[in-house]
Parts: C-alpha cells; sequence; structure tokens
C-alpha cells in the first residue's frame, strides 16, 4: 500500500480530496492531511511518503521549502504539486522542476489528478518488479555488463507484467523484448540470452544451481526454466503479500 499526505493549507479541500482519493485510488492510504509547512515536514519524516500532494502558499514553510527539504534528505518521494501559483515555481525556481513528478494548476478536474497519481503507481511497479528481478540475478555469476544481462532482465519483467502463467518466450516475448532494444529480430534476442545463461552455469557454483532451480546440479538451464522460476517465486511473494522493500 503506497503512503500518501496530502498538504494544503485550505482544510476543507484537503479533506475532500481525502475522501476522493480514498474512495477512487486503490492501493494508496492517505496517512497524513498537513496545512503548513512545518507541519508537512514533520510528517514527510514521520512517515516517508511515496506521494506527496503539496500546494506551494502555505503558512510556517511553504511548498518551495519543503520540496528543499526532500530533496536535501533524500527522500523518495513523489512530489506532485497542486497550486494556483505554478508560475512562481516556473520562474523562480526552476532548478527544483526536476523534484517535482507532476504539476497541476488550481482549479483543475480531479480525474486529471487520479490519472497522475495512477501513473505514479504503476511507475512504482515496474521499478518494484525490476529491483526484484534484479535482486534474483544477483544470486549468480552473471556478466552484468553484457547486452545479454539487459535483455534477460527485460524478458522477466515483461513476463511478469503480463501476469500469465503461461506464455511462450520465442513467439510472445523475444518481439517485444527486439522492439524495446530496437533489435531487427527476435532470434538475437533469443541467442544472446541463451549464451548469456550459459556462460553463468559456467561460473556459477553447481549446487547453488541444483538449490535454485530444485532440479540435479548437471541439468541444463534454459531461459524457460529461469524465466519461470524467477516469475512463480514473485508470484508467490505478491499472493503472501509479503512486500519487495
Amino acid at each position: 500500500m503506497n503512503k500518501v499526505i496530502i498538504a494544503d493549507d485550505n482544510l476543507v479541500f484537503v479533506k475532500r480530496l481525502y475522501n476522493v482519493l480514498s474512495e477512487q485510488v486503490e492501493d494508496i492510504h492517505c496517512i497524513a492531511l498537513a496545512t503548513s509547512g512545518k507541519e508537512t515536514i514533520y510528517n514527510i519524516t514521520k512517515y516517508q511518503p511515496d506521494i506527496l500532494l503539496l500546494d506551494l502558499e502555505m503558512p510556517n514553510g511553504n511548498g518551495i521549502d519543503v520540496i528543499k527539504f526532500i530533496d536535501e534528505h533524500q527522500y523518495s518521494t513523489k512530489i506532485i504539486v497542486i497550486s494556483a501559483y505554478l508560475e512562481k515555481l516556473y520562474t523562480k525556481y526552476p532548478n527544483l522542476l526536476s523534484k517535482v513528478a507532476y504539476a497541476l494548476s488550481k482549479p483543475f478536474e480531479i480525474k486529471h489528478l487520479i490519472h497522475t497519481i495512477n501513473s505514479i503507481l504503476e511507475d512504482n511497479i515496474e521499478k518494484s518488479i525490476e529491483k526484484y528481478v534484479i535482486g534474483e540475478l544477483e544470486k549468480f555469476n552473471f556478466n552484468r555488463k553484457s547486452i545479454g544481462y539487459k535483455y534477460l532482465i527485460t524478458t522477466i519483467i515483461t513476463v511478469i507484467q503480463r501476469e500469465k502463467i503461461r506464455f511462450n518466450l520465442e513467439h510472445d516475448i523475444y518481439e517485444k523484448v527486439a522492439k524495446i532494444y530496437s533489435v531487427s529480430r527476435k532470434n538475437t534476442i533469443k541467442w544472446t540470452i541463451d549464451k548469456h545463461i550459459k556462460q553463468m552455469c559456467y561460473n556459477t557454483d553447481a549446487e547453488l544451481i541444483s538449490s535454485y532451480f530444485h532440479s540435479n546440479a548437471y541439468k541444463k538451464v534454459t531461459a524457460k526454466l529461469l524465466v519461470t522460476t524467477i516469475f512463480d517465486k514473485y508470484n508467490n511473494i505478491i499472493h503472501n503479500k509479503m512486500w519487495i522493500i
């Protein structure tokens, strides 16, 4: 569940926004409401939210102060600025624009805010999947500078995002990966990944391979076996509601 803080000096607006988001956006939990810059910074320190909805004009430390605080302390919070004074951010503080994920000018339609939040949530899920896949592959002695390693990561992520148990690497997946990397032939993806995995097996302890894949060490590790194993492990984590941190 993604943690959200709503910061705006208009308490009526904050409560209304809280109610709408709680009803219409899945996978978020509004953990705090704030009506001042000081209160916002306190809640950020306490909760370290995933998303911050931030007004620029607030008492006791404005939105600019909050953005600077998040940047200085290197929080991973995604900032959505919601303000009638966006021009102030663009003209006086252009160096802070890169710290803001999105900016919406008041008044705005709630559907635009919901779309913005959903875009961030989708991006967070993709990064979470990538982090998990890389963590699993790091258990083996892959050549992490090889293009085959990049192809393999993208292949596994693509399979997980499809959320389907049955998949055909050559017909369903490698073609998509080839398009992502502007490779003319999907067979190039297959050949490179197979070669990469073969080299990994040669460089990795046989007992580790046997333990991870629950098979005899001499059994050949194919791309299908590797992708399916990581896919199954990831789904077990999600279904058991275990969080990837």
